[in-house]
C-alpha cells in the first residue's frame, strides 16, 4: 500500500517553496459549503469485474453502488471525475483486430458513466488509438464534458475538446483543467491527433484563475516528471487527480505541500476514491491530523539530519571532496526541512481539513441491482448468482473516509527511506 517517497533535488525544492510562500494568505477563512470528489483513473476500455486470481474486483455497476452511498453518508454534495485512458485497453492487451470489440464496450462506458452522473472525464491520448471518427462519436453521445487543454488535431493543430470547465458548487468556484502527457509508443502510432507541450497548454489554461477564491483542480494523465514540472510550476494547483499509467501506483492521497493535494489511485475500474473538503474561502492550506502528526516526526528527522551534518562540517580534518559532499548533503536536507514547514501542523480557522479514502469495489458493492447493471449484462464474464454482503457491510459507512486515515500518505519530501515514511500501525 505505500509507494516510494521520490526524490526531489535540491533546486527544484527550493522553487516550489518559494512558490508555495507566494500563497499564504492571513485573512480569516469564510466556511462554504463542503464538497466530496469522487476520482477513478485509467479505466482502460473496463466494464466488470476483473478475471483477477486473487481477488474479483471493479465494475462499473459496483461502482454505482458505492456512489449511491457516499451521496447519503458524505460530508458534502458530490462530484465525480475520471482521467487517463479510458476507451482502450492497457497497451499490453491491446490488439487491433478488437476494434470492433473496444468501440462497443467505449459506447457503454459512456452511457454507464452518465448513469453514474460524471461531472468530467479527461480523456488521455493514447485514447485515440481507437480512432479520431469514434472518439469524437463517444464525446457527442456523452452526457458529461470531455476536457483537455493540449490534445489537437495533428493537422488543424487546433484543440479537439475545451480545455477547462467551470463548475458552481456550495458558493465555491471550482475549475477543472484536463492534460494529458506525450503517446505511449507501446500502442503503436497515433495519427489523427497529437498534443500541446503541458507547461505551454497549462499556461494558457490558468490564465485569469485567482486560485484564492476558486479550486483549481488538474484531471492529469502526465507522466511523474511531467507532473513534478507542472507542480513546481504552477502552485495556483490546489489538487491533482492522476492517471499515468507508466507510474507506480499508489492507493493513497499524498500532500505535496500546504496548498496541494496529489491523488494516484490503481486503475481498471478496481478502485474509487473519495475526497471530502471542509471548504473555506479564501482558499489557503489543507490540513488533515493524522498527517499532521507524521509531518512533525519527519521535520524531526530532517532537523537531526541536519544538526549531524553540521557537526560532521566542524571536523577540521575533512578532505575538500569529503566537505564538498557533506554540503551537498546539508542543502538537500534543509531543503526536505523547508518542505515540511509548508504543511500545517494545527488547525486554522484559514486552513481547510481533509479526508480521503480509496475503496476496492468488491463483492460488498454488488447489490442491489441498478441502472449500470442492466448496459453490463452483455459483457458479463460469470453470469451466475449474486450474493448479498454482510449485513454489517451495508450502510456503507465502512467507506467513509475516517479522521485517523489510512489512506494518505507522507509528502514527497526526501529520499525512500523507512525511517522517513512512517505508516499509522
Amino acid at each position: 500500500m505505500r509507494a516510494p517517497v521520490r526524490t526531489f533535488i535540491s533546486a527544484l525544492l527550493l522553487v516550489l517553496i518559494a512558490a508555495c510562500a507566494s500563497l499564504k494568505y492571513t485573512d480569516t477563512g469564510k466556511a462554504l459549503k463542503p464538497l466530496s470528489i469522487v476520482f477513478a483513473s485509467n479505466r482502460f476500455n473496463s466494464l466488470e469485474t476483473c478475471d483477477c486470481v486473487l481477488k474479483k474486483i471493479g465494475g462499473l455497476d459496483r461502482e454505482w453502488n458505492l456512489t449511491s452511498r457516499w451521496k447519503t453518508s458524505s460530508v458534502g454534495e458530490l462530484v465525480a471525475f475520471t482521467s487517463g485512458t479510458t476507451f482502450v485497453p492497457p497497451p499490453k492487451e491491446y490488439k487491433a483486430t478488437k476494434h470492433k470489440l473496444y468501440k462497443h464496450r467505449a459506447e457503454t462506458m459512456v452511457a454507464a458513466l452518465g448513469e453514474l452522473q460524471l461531472t468530467a472525464l479527461s480523456p488521455s491520448i493514447n485514447d485515440f488509438r481507437l480512432g479520431m471518427k469514434e472518439i469524437a462519436d463517444l464525446k457527442g453521445k456523452a452526457r458529461f464534458p470531455f476536457v483537455s487543454a493540449n490534445i489537437i488535431d495533428a493537422q488543424t493543430k487546433k484543440l479537439l475538446f475545451d480545455p477547462k470547465i467551470s463548475l458552481d458548487q456550495g458558493g465555491l468556484r471550482i475549475v477543472v483543467i484536463g492534460l494529458t502527457g506525450a503517446p505511449d509508443p507501446a500502442y503503436g502510432t497515433i495519427a489523427e491527433a497529437t498534443t500541446l507541450p503541458p507547461i505551454e497548454a497549462l499556461q494558457t489554461a490558468l490564465e485569469g484563475i485567482n486560485p484564492q477564491d476558486q479550486l483549481v483542480v488538474l484531471l492529469s494523465s502526465l507522466t511523474d516528471t511531467e507532473r513534478e514540472q507542472v507542480q513546481l510550476r504552477f502552485p495556483q494547483i490546489h489538487l491533482i487527480l492522476g492517471a499515468n499509467h507508466q507510474s507506480n501506483t499508489t492507493f493513497n492521497i499524498r500532500q505535496q505541500t500546504g496548498s496541494l493535494l496529489y491523488l494516484h489511485p490503481t486503475g481498471e475500474g478496481r478502485t474509487l476514491s473519495l475526497i471530502e473538503l471542509e471548504m473555506k474561502s479564501p482558499i489557503a492550506t489543507f490540513f488533515n491530523p493524522w498527517l499532521a502528526t507524521t509531518t512533525k516526526d519527519v521535520r524531526q528527522i530532517w532537523e537531526n539530519r541536519l544538526q549531524d551534518v553540521n557537526q560532521q562540517l566542524l571536523n577540521e580534518k575533512l578532505k575538500p571532496a569529503e566537505r564538498e559532499a557533506l554540503v551537498v548533503k546539508k542543502q538537500e536536507f534543509h531543503s526536505y526541512l523547508e518542505r515540511t514547514k509548508t504543511i500545517p501542523l494545527e488547525l486554522s480557522p484559514a486552513t481547510i481539513s481533509y479526508r480521503a479514502t480509496t475503496v476496492e469495489l468488491d463483492e460488498n458493492y454488488q447489490v442491489p441491482e441498478n441502472p449500470v447493471t442492466e448496459l453490463l449484462k452483455p459483457f458479463r464474464r460469470h453470469p451466475g448468482s449474486i450474493k448479498a454482503p454482510p449485513t454489517d457491510q451495508s450502510s456503507g459507512t465502512e467507506s467513509r473516509p475516517s479522521d485517523q486515515n489510512h489512506d494518505i500518505d507522507p509528502p514527497e519530501i526526501g529520499p525512500a527511506d523507512s525511517e522517513i515514511s512512517p505508516t499509522p500501525f
